[in-house]
């Protein structure tokens, strides 16, 4: 099986996105509670979701599952 360079690039960015969200996390220790009780951090983790969601890639996979759950 081979993967072609669109996916790669698109995995290499998600990959990209985890870490941050790996690192806005550590900020809090890893504790939803502190999580919850901290904006920014919730802000920086949404961003990161946001930009994945916006990748191409992203964009044509769940555009192949809403098209299939209509059919």
């Amino acid at each position: 099986m081979s993967i072609n360079t669109k996916d790669l690039n698109a995995a290499s960015h998600m990959l990209a996105h985890c870490e941050r969200i790996e690192r806005y996390l550590e900020r809090c220790d890893r504790s939803l509670e502190e999580f919850m009780n901290d904006e920014l951090v919730q802000d920086g983790v949404t961003m990161q979701l946001l930009a994945m969601g916006e990748l191409p890639t992203v964009k044509r996979f769940f555009a192949g599952i809403v098209e299939n759950a209509d059919g």
